[in-house]
């Protein structure tokens, strides 16, 4: 998945796995590649509990998705609100 915020793009792969694999990289290796983004704009989400960098790529537990940096960039580019709460917070 791609998430454009116009001068900026993150490539984002989301995995089922709790263990994290290299081949789960490849789909950001190659947009990498592809757009000369660095590992730093690229996020793998995973169903671990953990948040980490691995070969510089943001690897981001599922529960933590919304806690997190993330969060602050859908809720900044998008404005996004839930139709039941109101906001993402």
């Amino acid at each position: 998945m791609i998430i454009d915020f116009g001068l900026e793009q993150y490539g984002v792969e989301i995995k089922s796995s709790k263990t994290i694999q290299e081949k789960h990289f490849n789909g950001l290796k190659y947009w990498m590649n592809l757009t000369g983004k660095k590992a730093e704009s690229m996020y793998l989400i995973y169903s671990g509990n953990a948040d980490l960098k691995r070969n510089n790529f943001n690897v981001v537990g599922w529960d933590n998705v919304f806690g997190g940096d993330i969060k602050k960039r859908f809720k900044t580019a998008l404005k996004f609100e839930s139709p039941t709460s109101g906001s993402l917070s």
